[in-house]
């Protein structure tokens, strides 16, 4: 299990307050806000005591640009963005990917080309739907389940699917995928994402878990 501040938690200051739940961790933002500014506004007067004396405040151009570096930390802190939190949860996630992510394959199905087409296959996969949304005559279904194990700045999830064959209930293949979006520094553009692809793990079950063969066979 992960530990929200154990070892190598490089900025536990600015983390906020982590409660336990049924659903995995969360961030509690108002204490998250409060800290993570604290952090930024720390950093930034070591930063200042640095500076020479007499280039400190010298005009008030550098009294405004001051006053909106430290407006613009302050936002930063409240949007839950922490330096190295980022580069901290890409590395468990890399660390979780590498001990169980990608697909599993316990028994590969031999499809014809005519059974392939009747399944809608298309490029060679062929298209499993979730079993709250299957047809009742569905020969296949999926079995999708996530868990959230960070919910805020960044999030960091594990998403399992399971395609089992509804006639015996068997459970033909296993997909596991750990992921983390966001945690960037406030902008317009998109938020950043990092999963088990990014490592070069598979993530086609479908592909691996049926092969087409000629209607010959």
């Amino acid at each position: 299990m992960l530990r929200p501040c154990g070892q190598g938690c490089a900025h536990a200051a600015g983390r906020g307050l982590l409660q336990q739940q049924s659903r995995g961790w969360r961030v509690q933002a108002p204490a998250g806000c409060f800290l993570s500014s604290l952090f930024h506004w720390c950093a930034f007067g070591n930063f200042l005591i640095g500076l020479p004396r007499h280039n400190l405040w010298k005009g008030v151009g550098m009294k405004k640009i001051l006053m909106a570096s430290l407006l613009a930390i302050t936002l930063a802190g409240c949007a839950g963005y922490v330096p190295g939190q980022q580069s901290y949860w890409d590395a468990q996630v890399r660390e979780m990917c590498e001990k169980d992510g990608g697909v599993t394959v316990y028994e590969q199905v031999k499809l014809t080309q005519s059974e392939y087409r009747r399944l809608g296959g298309t490029k060679g996969i062929v298209p499993v739907p979730s079993r709250n949304s299957a047809d009742p005559n569905a020969l296949y279904v999926a079995d999708r389940k996530i868990t959230k194990i960070r919910e805020w700045s960044p999030q960091v999830f594990r998403l399992e699917s399971v395609i089992v064959r509804v006639a015996d209930g068997k459970v033909l293949s296993r997909q596991i995928e750990y992921g983390r979006i966001g945690g960037d520094f406030p902008s317009p553009s998109h938020s950043s994402s990092y999963g088990c692809s990014d490592l070069g793990l598979r993530l086609d079950a479908e592909r691996q878990t049926f092969e087409i063969v000629e209607d010959s066979q």
